[in-house]
């Protein structure tokens, strides 16, 4: 529903009523539309001050996309709070569908170094048949489009769900993430992941990628919360080792201690790479100790 305030500002020494500001606030902010006016007071120009106002209200209420709210009449000190602040897109995740899945393990796969997580979504996604239930679109994400058939697509995160194996799982892969110095970008989104986690009642989240680090031996490493042991220990059992002591950037680090905060169970699964932009034999190391993990057999893709 959508309130406007149109308040009249009279001009005293000429009786008139020279200008109508309009009140448009969001959540955090307001703005103040100027409009001109020279309609006098007199009765005989009523039906002009209406026709002048209702000609107001679509570039007015243009101000209302999205989420925004305009203030009410009785703010009353909504005007003294008014100032010009952004506007626009916000991250939002879509519904298509609404998988019913019970306490499935959610395998996060961002982009990152190697190809690691883009790799192993799509192997799972076509191996599994998994279905496209949701995508996340967001300005944090990079200011471009995908053309395919002549057809432009917003960058996107995109989930999908499989629920003909135990546990049922939700993949999540996206065709690129935000800048790598858009640290309120990748927690935005880290953030967002975890909500549709939640909302779907995740009995657990993997998070994958890969990992480029001097002196670190080859293979897949295991790093999680403290309140994940028994999670990571089926992954120790299916080959991975446990992470030295470092950092890890990124989504598929925050994923699981976002997740964690939440009090979901949750691990990260990091695959050694030699080569920053594709490494399918890395890819290949953490794909077998993730269905081992599971409990899920390897098998090609269809």
């Amino acid at each position: 529903m959508v309130f406007l305030t149109v308040l009249p500002f009279r001009w005293r020494l000429s009786g008139r009523l020279p200008m109508v500001v309009v009140m448009v606030r969001s959540n955090s902010c307001s703005w103040f539309v100027m409009y001109s006016m020279n309609v006098l007071r007199s009765s005989s120009q009523a039906g002009s001050l209406s026709a002048s106002l209702l000609a107001i209200l679509p570039p007015a209420l243009s101000y209302a996309l999205g989420r925004i709210s305009l203030v009410p009449a009785h703010d009353q000190n909504a005007y003294k709070r008014g100032v010009a602040c952004r506007s626009g897109m916000e991250t939002l995740v879509r519904f298509v569908a609404q998988p019913r899945l019970r306490a499935p393990y959610m395998i996060a796969c961002p982009p990152g170094i190697g190809g690691v997580g883009e790799s192993v979504a799509r192997y799972l996604i076509q191996m599994l048949d998994a279905e496209l239930f949701a995508e996340l679109i967001s300005p944090r994400l990079p200011d471009y489009v995908t053309v395919r058939d002549g057809i432009c697509y917003l960058p996107t995160y995109s989930f999908y769900a499989v629920g003909d194996v135990e546990p049922g799982l939700i993949v999540v892969t996206g065709e690129a993430g935000p800048r790598q110095d858009d640290i309120v970008g990748h927690y935005e989104l880290s953030e967002e992941v975890v909500k549709v986690a939640r909302r779907l009642g995740v009995g657990a989240i993997i998070s994958v990628g890969g990992v480029a680090m001097s002196g670190l031996p080859e293979g897949v490493f295991v790093a999680y919360p403290p309140r994940a042991e028994g999670l990571a220990r089926r992954f120790l059992e299916a080959g991975a080792k446990l992470m030295p002591k470092t950092r890890i950037v990124g989504a598929a680090g925050l994923i699981p201690a976002m997740a964690a905060e939440a009090n979901i169970d949750s691990v990260c699964l990091l695959s050694t790479v030699s080569s920053l932009v594709s490494d399918r034999d890395a890819s290949l190391r953490l794909l077998k100790v993730l269905l081992k993990g599971l409990g899920l057999s390897l098998r090609p893709a269809s």
